[in-house]
């Protein structure tokens, strides 16, 4: 399980609970980016964004199946210096990052 907050209770467990079921943990992780390499080596599962197992070069050794669970989108947010506000690369950038969270 990824902790990003440090939390015990995530988004799959509250869906899971909401249908009287639990899972059992083995391990956390502080960052997800390490789990595709520990369940291709392992008998573990993960719930893991797409993208972290598009990036993690294991998609080939890993099965990918949609959660049997409704799970809320995540949402990103960019971060930037204030003095970047008006850069042309960087509002150009920003712009063209915005526009990839319209996809699934």
């Amino acid at each position: 399980m990824y902790r990003p907050k440090n939390d015990s209770f995530g988004l799959v467990d509250a869906a899971l609970s909401k249908q009287g079921l639990r899972r059992r943990l083995a391990l956390t992780l502080p960052q997800m980016y390490a789990a595709p390499a520990l369940v291709a080596s392992s008998d573990l599962i993960a719930t893991l964004m797409q993208g972290v197992v598009e990036a993690s070069g294991r998609e080939a050794e890993l099965r990918v199946i949609d959660p049997p669970v409704d799970l809320p989108s995540v949402q990103f947010n960019m971060a930037w210096h204030r003095r970047n506000d008006v850069h042309p690369a960087q509002k150009w950038f920003r712009s063209f990052i915005a526009s990839l969270g319209t996809t699934k």
